[in-house]
């Protein structure tokens, strides 16, 4: 059985697009996720994020 945990993969994304210096990262998204978001960008650890919702793939595409 495999086990994964969201909120690490989310958070590794983000470090791992911070230190290869991309402008954007792509992530899928949840409701959690969302809030996340949106505590990051207010206490500044990312500069903006847009929700995606195309072809029933939702994700999430943040900025730094």
């Amino acid at each position: 059985m495999s086990m994964t945990d969201p909120i690490a993969d989310y958070c590794t994304r983000i470090r791992n697009g911070y230190s290869s210096k991309k402008r954007w990262i792509d992530i899928p998204s949840s409701e959690l996720k969302k809030r996340i978001s949106l505590v990051l960008k207010e206490e500044g650890y990312i500069d903006n994020f847009v929700f995606v919702n195309k072809e029933s793939k939702k994700k999430i595409l943040e900025s730094f």
